[in-house]
């Protein structure tokens, strides 16, 4: 099983951005990588609630909420994909430091394919995936302060 841990300290305030993350369907305002995103059960925030993804690559996957916490984590199954690794599960959460930031928070697990042989394409995805989720978390931060209240 490989992991991979991004995490990065917004200048704006843990609830605006728990508002932004947990509208499940709505993940491609903010996530470069994400071209659409539609909710497919019905259920738009919290357990249960599934999304198909198109990524810009062409890569599409099925996701479902298996644990949620308003106001500070969940966790996604990715229950089907086109992608190479397996058993994908990706932990975002947020803690709020002061009245006006944050720490969000995102790890995923998954692992590699064809046992031991899939090793370096765990490892190459392992690189892949640290460098796009930072550029989540950046680009959920200009989306929350773009999108914020003035005042």
């Amino acid at each position: 099983m490989f992991t991979v841990h991004a995490e990065h300290h917004l200048r704006a305030p843990g609830p605006e951005v728990w508002e932004v993350l947990q509208d499940f369907g709505g993940h491609h305002r903010f996530n470069p990588f994400i071209e659409r995103s539609r909710i497919t059960n019905g259920i738009p925030v919290g357990l249960g609630a599934e999304r198909e993804v198109v990524l810009y690559d062409g890569a599409v996957m099925r996701q479902r909420v298996v644990d949620y916490q308003p106001g500070q984590s969940m966790i996604i199954e990715v229950i089907e994909t086109d992608q190479w690794v397996r058993h994908y599960l990706i932990e975002i959460s947020v803690r709020t430091e002061t009245t006006d930031s944050c720490v969000l928070s995102y790890r995923v697990s998954y692992k590699a394919p064809f046992g031991v042989l899939g090793f370096p394409v765990g490892l190459f995805y392992k690189v892949v995936l640290k460098s796009r989720y930072n550029h989540v978390l950046r680009g959920l931060e200009r989306y929350v302060r773009v999108n914020q209240a003035p005042g």
